[in-house]
C-alpha cells in the first residue's frame, strides 16, 4: 500500500521536512500541507500530489529522479530560506488543469525541467505563474495547454502540443523543437 501523507489536524496543516540525505521511494500519496528543506523522490519512487489542496514547497529543493504524479491542486512555492528550486530529471506528470505558483513570495519559486514534463489529461489549462521555467528537457502537452507565465530559459530540449509563453523573458538558446508555441504576453530573445 502507498504512504499517504495527511496531517491528522487537515490536510492542510503540518510539515514534512528532509534533509540533505532524504529520499522518497516507493508511492507516496500527498493531499496537502507542507512540504521544507531538501527532498528527493527517487528513481523508483512516485509522488502522488492527490487532492485539489495546495501543496505548499516553500523553502524546499525537491529534487525528482522518479515520477511525480501531479492528479490535482495547486504546487505553491516561495519563501525566505532560500526559496522554491524543483528540479525535475525523471517525469513530472500533469494530469489535471491546476497551477505552480509563488503564493508564498519572499525570494521566488524556480522550475527546471531536464527530464520529461507532461501534460497528460485534463482539456484546459496548466499555469507555472510567477515561477520561471527553464526547459533543457521534455515539455509535452498531450492535451490542453501549458502556460508560461514569468520568463524562463528554452535552452535545447523539446516542446510538442500547446504551450503558451504569456509573461515575463523567454531566452531561446541553441535548438528547440517546437510544434504550437504560442508568443501571447512577454518577450523572446536569443
Amino acid at each position: 500500500d502507498p504512504l499517504t501523507f495527511a496531517i491528522a489536524s487537515g490536510p492542510t496543516n503540518g510539515t514534512l521536512s528532509g534533509y540533505s540525505n532524504a529520499a522518497l521511494s516507493g508511492t507516496v500519496n500527498w493531499l496537502g500541507a507542507n512540504l521544507r528543506g531538501n527532498l528527493t523522490v527517487a528513481a523508483d519512487g512516485i509522488l502522488k500530489l492527490a487532492s485539489g489542496y495546495v501543496h505548499n514547497v516553500a523553502d524546499c529543493a525537491l529534487t525528482n529522479y522518479g515520477t511525480v504524479r501531479w492528479a490535482g491542486g495547486t504546487a505553491s512555492g516561495g519563501g525566505s530560506s532560500p526559496n522554491t528550486k524543483i528540479y525535475n530529471y525523471g517525469t513530472w506528470e500533469s494530469q489535471c488543469d491546476a497551477e505552480i505558483n509563488n503564493n508564498t513570495a519572499g525570494n521566488g519559486t524556480f522550475f527546471y525541467n531536464s527530464g520529461v514534463f507532461t501534460k497528460s489529461a485534463g482539456s484546459g489549462t496548466n499555469w507555472i505563474y510567477s515561477v520561471p521555467f527553464h526547459n533543457t528537457g521534455s515539455l509535452e502537452v498531450q492535451t490542453g495547454a501549458v502556460k508560461l507565465a514569468y520568463g524562463g530559459n528554452l535552452t535545447g530540449g523539446s516542446i510538442s502540443g500547446t504551450v503558451l509563453l504569456s509573461g515575463g523573458s523567454f531566452n531561446l538558446n541553441g535548438t528547440e523543437t517546437t510544434t504550437d508555441v504560442q508568443l501571447n504576453g512577454g518577450s523572446l530573445s536569443g
